[in-house]
């Protein structure tokens, strides 16, 4: 650049000098004059061209500055929040053992919606049946085997085992759900974070309500067995 800047000053000098004096003083033909001029407007021209160019240069250049910074802040945000990344990766531990709640388990898709709705039809049943004798037995005082079949719900391993167990299955879908759900959350609000699209604040209001789902529902499931599984083949369905 600095040297085309210096052949045309040259040249211009050149050709003030030819313009100053006559053209028997300086030797100088018209017709080499004029090929000096046009010389001169093909290197200005020229030099326009390469100032566009290095600007546009200067401009990419710049957004690949830009870029680096940003994957650089991008890789700064990741390193602050790996650790939630790691908790996110841990699972709940299940128990084991024939009547452990966890036989449903881990995450199986067995706590569904659809089968959520098919326990409270269940429980509905067994709290209307369990009306109906309430009734009967304020009338009769006494019922006999003929009538508490035809109320429904009054055998022993209903009562003992199935009564106790549907909500169980109940809360552990609620509870099973909620950890799912703050799970997907912080995942969602982590990838806008290292994006820079969130503040770090909100990522530790997500990564607490995660961490408290998952407590609640690794207490439960250490704490929650079925009843009385010996009623049923495995795998239990309530």
């Amino acid at each position: 650049m600095k040297k085309i800047t210096a052949i045309v000053l040259a040249l211009a000098a050149c050709f003030l000098l030819a313009s100053c004096g006559n053209e028997e003083d300086t030797g100088i033909s018209a017709e080499t004059i004029e090929a000096y001029k046009a010389q001169i407007t093909q290197l200005e021209e020229r030099i326009i061209k390469l100032n566009e160019e290095i600007a546009v240069k200067d401009s990419l250049i710049e957004e690949l500055i830009q870029d680096e910074r940003q994957v650089e802040d991008q890789l700064a945000r990741r390193q602050a929040v790996d650790s939630y990344y790691s908790e996110l990766e841990k699972s709940p531990s299940f128990n084991g053992g024939p009547q452990a709640y966890t036989l449903q388990g881990p995450l199986s898709g067995n706590y569904s919606i659809d089968r959520g709705l098919q326990t409270l039809d269940k429980i509905k049943s067994a709290l209307d049946s369990f009306t109906a004798m309430t009734a009967l037995v304020r009338e009769r005082s006494l019922l006999d085997e003929d009538e508490l079949r035809a109320i429904g719900n009054t055998g022993e391993s209903i009562q003992y085992a199935e009564f106790y167990n549907m909500p169980v299955r109940i809360k552990g879908q609620i509870m099973e759900q909620n950890y799912i759900i703050k799970a997907l959350d912080l995942r969602r609000v982590l990838a806008l974070y290292e994006l820079g699209r969130v503040e770090k604040e909100e990522v530790d209001i997500k990564y607490k309500a995660f961490l408290e789902a998952r407590e609640k529902y690794q207490e439960f499931i250490s704490s929650t067995f079925y009843r009385d599984g010996d009623f049923y083949a495995p795998p239990f369905y309530y």
